[in-house]
């Protein structure tokens, strides 16, 4: 499958490094994602994104259920950043729950882009450029899991 839109960089911020491995390589695969970084911690990954000047990914993927910090609280606390460039981030919340109580909470926060239920496949991916990327072609690399 051929995707006329790519995204150039995503982050994917879920603390099973299995399940980071496993969308990473599909990201490669699908020749639809460049750069690809991942935050197993949901608190770096807070501080990371607080500490860009500018958001650097087209789609940011968060886990929902993580330890220390789910995603609905990760959400929320960036949401308190109205101010700060990654308002604006496309934001996917990616969970293998299934319940709506789950969802609605997810869609509560004005920051969410999207819910996804896992496993993230190729089609989803495809879809996702097709609405978050660009117009530009990208060559698949990633950066090492922190």
């Amino acid at each position: 499958m051929r995707s006329d839109k790519a995204l150039s960089s995503v982050l994917i911020i879920d603390d099973d490094e299995i399940e980071v491995m496993l969308y990473s390589r599909l990201c490669k695969r699908s020749d639809v994602v460049g750069r690809i970084d991942a935050i197993h911690d949901p608190e770096a990954a807070l501080q990371h994104l607080l500490s860009l000047p500018k958001v650097e990914y087209d789609l940011i993927f968060v886990d929902y259920n993580m330890p220390c910090l789910d995603g609905i609280e990760l959400l929320q606390m960036l949401q308190e950043k109205s101010d700060h460039p990654v308002s604006k981030a496309n934001i996917v919340m990616l969970t293998s729950s299934i319940c709506p109580a789950d969802e609605a909470a997810a869609r509560g926060c004005s920051l969410l882009s999207d819910f996804i239920t896992k496993p993230l496949t190729e089609d989803m991916l495809f879809k996702l450029a097709q609405r978050y990327g660009s117009d530009v072609g990208v060559t698949a690399q990633s950066s090492p899991a922190a």
